[in-house]
């Protein structure tokens, strides 16, 4: 009966469905450019929302006392957070790697 009502009033029920990159086997030369900019452009927008989301918990962190420097460099642009603006964050290289043996927790790649 619901159904019915929601058709009527012209809204469709559709299950949600993601972009592919997956290209028709019969398409033309424009047809398969412009699918592959939309995979990129859907790309970009990932990351980009990816990024946001990593500086908002950063955000999290900074709040709950730590102090926090992030630096993330997607296509060929970088992006900072710094939790402390008085220019003594983040500490130098030389400094870390000195405090690294009084460190409980220590996560490099």
């Amino acid at each position: 009966m619901r159904a019915e009502r929601l058709g009527q009033m012209g809204y469709r029920c559709k299950p949600h469905t993601y972009p592919t990159t997956q290209m028709p086997v019969a398409t033309s030369h424009k047809t398969i450019q412009l699918q592959q900019q939309d995979a990129q452009r859907l790309l970009r927008r990932r990351r980009n929302k990816r990024r946001i989301t990593v500086f908002r918990k950063a955000d999290k962190l900074q709040r709950c006392g730590a102090r926090v420097y992030l630096l993330v460099e997607m296509d060929k642009k970088r992006y900072v957070y710094n939790s402390d603006a008085s220019g003594s964050w983040p500490p130098s290289h030389e400094k870390i790697v000195k405090a690294k043996n009084r460190c409980i927790h220590t996560y490099l790649s």
